[in-house]
């Protein structure tokens, strides 16, 4: 339930945030000048907190993600955009004997919709999505001394699952911008819950592990995005 909960409380800061009207008129009609308006680049450090099942596996890690929502419809102050999400994460990194390094990550990328306010300097949004995620394990040899390796080789051991993902976040003006400027630097702030299906264990983890974990994590994300007119 609490996890449902944040969500639900960002909901209601978006919805509150949002000017209403109660007639036809109080609604301003697109302009060119709104052509852009809703456009966000983001860039941001990604904070998983997954629950026990697939935090035993992964732990709570810190990767990197960023978004791009491009608008394609408005309505007074609300745009809605398509979204791309791209995200990485390293949970896991270990150095062996013979110069060899092993680390586990994954990443992927998500394509949904973002709706979002378009003015004011703080922008809540809503947000779904889904994608694929990639969940892998690389050995990098250094000078490697093992016969028959070669030096720089990389072994993987990959799996590839689908993601869906609901979240909610705002952008906040952290510079004063005049009507005249084209583009905003903003703080992001937001949430996310993921799930995916369930990954080789071979490609998350070592000994002792065996059964297939179900991916599903929560990510707490902060950056800078930038927000066009």
């Amino acid at each position: 339930m609490a996890r449902l909960d944040i969500l639900t409380i960002l909901a209601a800061v978006f919805v509150a945030a949002t000017p209403t009207s109660t007639s036809a008129q109080d609604v301003d009609p697109p302009s060119t000048d709104e052509s852009v308006a809703g456009l966000y680049f983001a860039l941001h450090v990604d904070v998983l907190r997954p629950p026990k099942n697939f935090r035993d596996v992964i732990g709570r890690p810190v990767g990197l993600g960023g978004h791009l929502a491009y608008p394609i419809a408005f309505r007074g102050p609300l745009s809605l955009a398509m979204r791309l999400d791209g995200f990485w994460v390293r949970h896991d990194y270990e150095e062996r004997a013979y110069n060899v390094e092993l680390a586990r990550e994954f990443g992927g990328g998500l394509l949904g919709f973002q709706l979002a306010t378009s003015r004011g300097w703080v922008r809540p949004y809503i947000t779904g999505g889904a994608g694929t995620t990639l969940y892998y394990t690389i050995e990098r040899f250094e000078d490697c001394t093992i016969p028959g390796c070669e030096p720089e080789s990389d072994i993987k051991r990959s799996d590839w699952e689908g993601t869906v993902s609901f979240g909610a976040g705002i952008h906040v003006q952290v510079i004063p911008s005049t009507p005249a400027d084209n583009f905003q630097l903003q703080l992001h702030l937001g949430v996310a819950d993921r799930l995916g299906g369930t990954p080789d264990i071979r490609a998350l983890a070592a000994s002792p592990f065996t059964q297939r974990p179900r991916a599903h994590y929560r990510v707490w994300q902060i950056g800078l995005s930038v927000a066009g007119r």
